[in-house]
C-alpha cells in the first residue's frame, strides 16, 4: 500500500521528476513494513531463536520433513532488503541507467567545489559571484520546466541520448577554444557554455533516475535508497579527482564534462543493449 501511495505521486514520464525525499520515504516505509511482516509472529518460545540472530518459524506440521523450519527461514530471507539491492546491480538496464547518473553528476560536483575559485580567481568577478553563479543555477531550472513538454513529445531515452551528446560535442568544442585563450576563455563565451551544458545536465538528472526505477516497480523503495546511494558513490570521488585538478584554467572541468559526457552516452548504451531494457520511449 505505501509503494503505491508514493510511488503514484510520479508515474509514467513525468516520473522523471521525482526527488532524493521521496526515494528516501519509500525507503523507510518499505523497511518498516518488511519489518512488521517479518516479526509479526514473535512467540516466546521463538526469542531464544532471535537471540541465535535466527528468526522464528511455525512448528512442523505431522508427517512434514525436519528441513521444513529451514525452508520457511530461507523463504522469510527473500523480504531482506539486501536481497532486493543484490537483484538492482543484476539488472543491466538498471545499472547501466544508475552508472550513466552517477556519471554525468560528477564534474556537476567538481564545478560546485570549485565554483568560487573560477568566478573570484580566475575571472576575478569579486562581490558579482553569487550572481554569475545564480544564473547559471538558473539555467538548470528552466530545463526542469521545460524537461516535462519535452518528455511527453520525446520520450526519456531519446532525451538523454541527446543531452548525454551533446555535453560531450559542445564540451570538446570548448577545449579547443580554451586552447585558443591559454586555458581561460572570455568570461562571456564560458557563462555561455556552462549555460548551455547544464541546461543538458538538468534534462538528464530526473530522466536517469527515473529510466533507472522503470525495471524496479516490484521493489520500488529499497530501488529507488539503492540507485541514489549507488549514483552518489559513483560521482563523488570522481568530483573530486576533477575538482582537486583545477589550477586556474578551464582545461580540468571542461575536459571532466567531455570526458563523463562521453561516459555517460557509454553506459546508456550498455544499459540498452541487453534484457530487462525498459519499454519506454
Amino acid at each position: 500500500m505505501n509503494r503505491s501511495v508514493v510511488a503514484g505521486l510520479a508515474d509514467g514520464a513525468t516520473g522523471s521528476g521525482r526527488r532524493d525525499a521521496d526515494a528516501t520515504l519509500m525507503a523507510v516505509l518499505d523497511a518498516i513494513e518488511e519489518a512488521l511482516a517479518g516479526r509479526r509472529d514473535i512467540t516466546p518460545a521463538g526469542l531464544r531463536r532471535l537471540r541465535r540472530g535466527t528468526p522464528p518459524c511455525k512448528p512442523a506440521a505431522p508427517g512434514t520433513r525436519r528441513g521444513s523450519c529451514r525452508t520457511e527461514r530461507r523463504a522469510r530471507a527473500g523480504d531482506s532488503p539486501i536481497i532486493p539491492s543484490t537483484e538492482i546491480v543484476r539488472i543491466r538496464a538498471a545499472l547501466g541507467y544508475t552508472l550513466s547518473s552517477g556519471l554525468i553528476f560528477a564534474p556537476f560536483i567538481a564545478y560546485l567545489s570549485s565554483a568560487q575559485q573560477i568566478f573570484q580567481q580566475a575571472y576575478d568577478t569579486g562581490v558579482l559571484f553569487p550572481a554569475y553563479f545564480a544564473s547559471l543555477a538558473l539555467a538548470i531550472g528552466i530545463a526542469l520546466l521545460v524537461n516535462r513538454r519535452l518528455v511527453m513529445r520525446h520520450g526519456m531515452r531519446m532525451l538523454c541520448k541527446v543531452a548525454s551528446t551533446l555535453v560531450a560535442a559542445v564540451s570538446l568544442a570548448m577545449w579547443a577554444g580554451a586552447v585558443a585563450f591559454d586555458g581561460l576563455p572570455p568570461l562571456w563565451l564560458f557563462m555561455a557554455y556552462l549555460a548551455g551544458v547544464f541546461m543538458c545536465v538538468g534534462v538528464l538528472f530526473g530522466n536517469l533516475t527515473a529510466l533507472a526505477m522503470t525495471p524496479l516497480g516490484h521493489i520500488a523503495g529499497v530501488g529507488a535508497a539503492v540507485v541514489a546511494s549507488l549514483g552518489t558513490l559513483v560521482s563523488v570521488p570522481l568530483g573530486m579527482l576533477i575538482g582537486q585538478r583545477f589550477d586556474g584554467t578551464m582545461y580540468a572541468l571542461i575536459g571532466g564534462f567531455a570526458l563523463f559526457g562521453a561516459a555517460t552516452r557509454a553506459a546508456l548504451r550498455f544499459a540498452e543493449s541487453g534484457r530487462g531494457a525498459p519499454d519506454v520511449r
